[in-house]
Order: C-alpha cells, then structure tokens, then sequence
C-alpha cells in the first residue's frame, strides 16, 4: 500500500476582539482628489488597473500604458499638457528612470513619481535611479498612492 504525500499547510491567526477593519465610502471620500492628467505605466497589469481605477475615481484624467514604448507613444498623441508620470522602476525594454528622461525632453513641466517593489535604496544603489525622487514603494494602499500623487502634483505649481 503507498502512503499519501503532499504538503499540508497550516495557518494561525491571532484571536482579535471586534470586527476587522475595512474601507468604506466614507473613508474614500476623505482621500484627496484632483483633476490633473497622469500617464501611468505599469508592467503588471493587476497592479495597473487598481491604480487607475483608484485615481479615476478620485478624479484624475489617466493614460495608461502596459509598457515604456506604448507609454512615449501615447505622450506623443496626447495634445494636451500631462501633469504627472507614474511610473514604475523595474520594467522591460526600458526602465522607469529612462522612460523619464526621454518623456522629460518634449514635457519639462511634467513631474514624475517612481514606484517599485524594491527599495528605494536598493534601485539608488544599482544606479537605476539618483537618490531624493519621488518614490512610492510598493505595495501600496489606495490611501498612499492618492497621498503621494496629491503630495508631489501639489509641491510643483501647474
């Protein structure tokens, strides 16, 4: 007779008293909001539909783009001023801080944010990107990326 085999996991939570926190409607009326245009791009396309649905829905106009090449495309095209690049560090073909400094040249005005799941002292050390940006590591929540976007479009008049 043969033995089963497998991996059996198991999972301890601590014993909490009350009922768990969770967001609602009144917590995301209290985000800030804006009105700005941002071009996103973002590699994971998970990753990328909740940061758009987060800031579409507080009131940002978003281009969003998959990757780096779709990303200058779309900048390109677009006639009007865009505010805001956000964009991820790590991603193929082209990393954030290239994408920047190309997007940069034809848009002086825009500012950008960086966001990656490494540290940001870790992507400094590899020189990928100079130390002082405006960095958001991931993950993150609804709550600090409509933070940070408000932060860094609301240092710099438009």
């Amino acid at each position: 007779m043969k033995s089963a085999r497998g991996t059996t996991f198991k999972i301890y939570f601590p014993h909490t008293e009350g009922i768990a926190a969770h967001t609602t409607p009144a917590d995301q009326a209290a985000l800030p909001e804006g009105e700005e245009v941002i071009l996103l791009v973002e590699d994971e396309p998970m990753v990328r539909e909740l940061a758009v649905e987060t800031l579409r829905g507080l009131g940002y106009r978003i281009i969003e783009a998959g990757d780096p090449i779709t990303a200058i495309t779309l900048a390109k095209e677009y006639p009007g001023i865009i505010h805001l690049l956000l964009t991820d560090v790590i991603m193929p073909t082209m990393n954030g801080n290239q994408l920047a400094r190309e997007l940069v040249t034809t848009r002086p005005t825009m500012k950008v944010l960086y966001t990656s799941g490494y540290t940001e002292n870790m992507i400094a050390h590899h020189g990928v990107l100079d130390s002082g940006i405006d960095f958001l590591p991931k993950p993150y929540t609804t709550k600090e990326l409509s933070e940070r976007v408000r932060d860094v479009l609301g240092r710099y008049s438009r």
